[in-house]
């Protein structure tokens, strides 16, 4: 049975997160043109659910940081801890 391999990058323990904060910073934006614009028309009809509807576009730039973090963190925990471990006794 193969042994899980995790490997800490410490530069960029997220990937590459100058591609994900314009990820985020674009469709953030977007959805608050598209909610200045549509909100005063949406408040006047009643119809609130259409509301969340932008804000919902964000999920998917801030679902891997967060997938990250949980993968880390409580998936492997115990694989994470050593690894930390191994990386403070050469500091």
């Amino acid at each position: 049975m193969k042994t899980k391999r995790l490997v800490l990058d410490t530069k960029k323990p997220l990937g590459n997160p100058s591609g994900l904060k314009m990820a985020e910073g674009v469709t953030l934006l977007l959805s608050i043109a598209v909610e200045y614009k549509v909100a005063p028309n949406l408040l006047s009809t009643g119809n609130y659910t259409a509301l969340a509807y932008p804000f919902l576009v964000n999920i998917i730039p801030l679902g891997y940081p967060c997938w990250k973090w949980i993968n880390l963190h409580i998936i492997n925990y115990k694989i994470y801890k050593r690894l930390m471990e191994t990386v403070k006794s050469f500091v």
